[in-house]
């Protein structure tokens, strides 16, 4: 048979739902104008999708680092895949994604264009 709640279980669903209606918690970080769709999944989990042209990607951003990323699209995508993996791990800062895809050349200054309207920068 089940049974009431007690006392503390009713604080504690007060608060879950308190913050779920928080528009702050459910927004995130303020994020810089442009192509890209971020959508927080729980506490410190993101993921993003975005793009430029035919050019897309998928990532998963947990506890504010790449976990995956995924390029599709027009014929970039292939040369993009080696960079992206490079990114597994790194920050999602611009100074991170700057450093780990700099030895790329042209390929990551692409990524690193693609991706920058998914990045806070605090």
């Amino acid at each position: 048979m089940a049974s009431r709640p007690t006392a503390a279980e009713e604080r504690a669903i007060a608060a879950w739902r308190e913050r779920f209606d928080d528009p702050r918690w459910l927004r995130g970080p303020e994020l810089p104008a442009g192509r890209c769709r971020r959508v927080k999944i729980a506490e410190g989990v993101w993921v993003a999708a975005g793009g430029d042209g035919e050019l897309r990607f998928r990532t998963a951003i947990v506890g504010g680092r790449f976990e995956r990323l995924v390029v599709t699209g027009d014929g970039l995508a292939a040369e993009l895949a080696e960079p992206a993996r490079a990114l597994a791990g790194a920050a999602a800062r611009p100074p991170e994604l700057d450093r780990r895809l700099s030895r790329f050349g042209d390929h990551g200054t692409r990524l690193a264009r693609l991706l920058a309207p998914c990045l806070t920068t605090a």
